[in-house]
């Protein structure tokens, strides 16, 4: 029995165009789905930082909004272009000083001023109170209810400090001052 030409062509072909073996072909995937999971663990775990540094951010950007709304406000604290809206200090230490700031402890501060100047407490931002309570940092503007301007505030995490000599007052978020917000009369000494 004679073989043809075309017959010998193609085995010999064959021969020459051998492929993968099972054995190196297993090996390829294996290694191929190690490297796959190892990306996507990768990926995952940068994905996370991402999320949580973007977290973080917006935590920052809201607790500065609130914190740079509360500065804004304790500047303009003892306003009173008519002299007639808020009442003169009579103690000895700070005699004739506008009371501006009613009151001030670690998780409240209450401060009045005129901004229409008409003589009373009355408009809009006259009268505001600023609290920590159940991990907010809470508005009041006059009798109004308390808004909430920072939430996830921990209980320990904001107090009202005085520097001393300098007679600046400060609010402090986590050990972090950010910086004088209301500066005391140069008559108090």
């Amino acid at each position: 029995m004679m073989r043809s030409r075309s017959e010998m062509g193609a085995k010999t072909r064959r021969r020459g165009c051998r492929g993968f073996s099972t054995i190196e072909v297993l090996a390829g995937s294996g290694l191929t789905l190690i490297m796959m999971g190892t990306t996507v663990n990768f990926s995952q775990a940068q994905l996370k930082a991402l999320a949580t540094q973007r977290s973080y951010a917006q935590s920052q950007s809201a607790t500065r909004t609130a914190i740079d709304l509360m500065t804004r406000e304790l500047r303009m604290a003892s306003l009173d272009p008519t002299n007639l809206a808020l009442p003169v200090s009579t103690t000895l230490t700070c005699r004739d000083v506008k009371q501006g700031i009613v009151e001030a402890t670690p998780t409240r501060i209450h401060f009045r001023q005129d901004l229409n100047a008409d003589g009373a407490l009355t408009g809009p931002g006259e009268d505001v109170t600023y609290d920590l309570s159940e991990g907010q940092i809470r508005r009041t503007d006059g009798t109004a209810q308390p808004v909430a301007i920072v939430d996830s505030v921990p209980a320990t995490g904001l107090a009202a400090t005085s520097t001393g000599a300098t007679r600046r007052s400060s609010w402090c978020r986590r050990g972090r001052s950010t910086g004088p917000i209301a500066t005391a009369s140069p008559r108090c000494g």
